[in-house]
């Protein structure tokens, strides 16, 4: 635990640094940055994983994240989702989130069309000792947004009980 805690403050160090190392760091203000991804990445386990994840402006220059990955059942009742909050400094989406365990994820914004964010990100864990990748492409504003599992409906669940 106490070596768990130490990679953890010096990962925080770390990401302080790195955005206090440039006097002139400014939250910036992305209009683009706003819509629906697709989402590619690399696992801990170093398995490909595919998602969807939506980001919303909110006050203050800060993104809401919620990225949402399928069940490997195909069950959306099964899905994964995961909330973040970011900011864009010095052209870098930095997103703090909470998957079981603190984790960080730093994306670069390509103002490709599409939109691209190449980002790595670290989670809090002993086992999951590195930094991955993930890539998210934005998709054309008519795509659907990010799916929620949805409940099942009252006499659904009574009629499968």
């Amino acid at each position: 635990m106490k070596r768990f805690l130490q990679r953890f403050a010096l990962l925080l160090v770390v990401v302080l640094c790195a955005l206090a190392s440039k006097p002139s760091a400014q939250i910036q203000d992305t209009p683009e940055l706003p819509g629906t991804y697709a989402v590619s990445g690399t696992s801990p386990e170093g398995k490909p994983y595919t998602g969807m994840a939506d980001i919303v402006a909110v006050s203050g220059g800060r993104f809401l994240v919620r990225w949402v990955f399928p069940a490997t059942d195909g069950d959306p009742e099964k899905d994964v989702q995961v909330l973040g909050i970011g900011i864009v400094v010095n052209g870098a989406l930095s997103v703090a989130y909470f998957s079981g365990v603190p984790a960080v994820a730093v994306y670069t914004v390509e103002k490709a069309n599409p939109l691209t964010l190449s980002g790595r990100w670290a989670v809090m864990v002993p086992q999951a000792d590195a930094i991955y990748t993930e890539q998210m492409v934005k998709v054309p504003a008519d795509h659907p947004p990010a799916a929620a599992p949805k409940k099942k409906a009252k006499s659904e669940a009574t009629t499968q009980a």
